[in-house]
């Protein structure tokens, strides 16, 4: 069985806020600190539950419970806000439950489907979270799936390094023949019976 336990960290006094015969875990406070959700298998499989909190000289919940998850479900967390409930379903659908207006009555919005099977009730440790501004979602994904290729690159400052190259500087090449200085080598010149003729193009 599992049990939520309260620690002080003050006081250093542990005592137990969820026990009793079902199995209760992943208990997650609101922002306010006046909500607890947690996960319970109270009605034969884990769905998510919320309850009201009361921090006294002895903490612990008050009033009614309410069911929030319908389908099974195992991990929750809160929006930073407080405005809204996030859990993930035993079928690895993501789903999104409005404080209190949804919560309390037990209704949720499908937000996505996590690619791969369902790690419920593996070795596998499956955990997300929301970001502070409540736009985005931190996970890692399910054991099922293929992780992609992962390379690794040694010594890569040599691969890296721009290659020193020590080049003989470049000569101009001469276009006059040995004959006649002035004039331009055979393999520049027309060919016999042509003449090479310059054009001015006027606009």
């Amino acid at each position: 069985e599992r049990e939520v336990w309260l620690a002080d960290v003050n006081s250093g006094v542990v005592q137990p806020l969820l026990k009793n015969q079902s199995s209760q875990w992943g208990a997650s406070f609101s922002p306010d600190g006046h909500q607890m959700a947690f996960v319970s298998d109270e009605s034969g499989r884990p769905e998510v539950y919320v309850q009201a909190f009361q921090a006294d000289s002895a903490p612990h919940l008050v009033g009614q419970r309410h069911q929030v998850s319908k389908d099974g479900a195992w991990v929750v967390r809160w929006r930073p806000d407080g405005r809204e409930l996030i859990f993930l379903g035993i079928d690895n659908w993501l789903r999104a439950s409005v404080f209190p207006e949804q919560a309390l009555d037990g209704k949720s919005s499908p937000l996505f489907r996590i690619p791969g099977t369902s790690q419920y009730g593996t070795m596998s440790d499956f955990q997300f979270d929301v970001s502070r501004d409540g736009q985005r979602l931190i996970m890692s994904t399910t054991g099922s799936v293929q992780p992609p290729p992962f390379t690794v690159l040694g010594n890569w400052k040599a691969n890296f390094r721009t290659p020193y190259c020590r080049c003989a500087p470049v000569q101009q090449a001469d276009t006059r023949s040995e004959a006649h200085p002035h004039r331009a080598p055979a393999s520049m010149r027309a060919p016999h019976g042509h003449k090479r003729t310059a054009r001015t193009l006027r606009r």
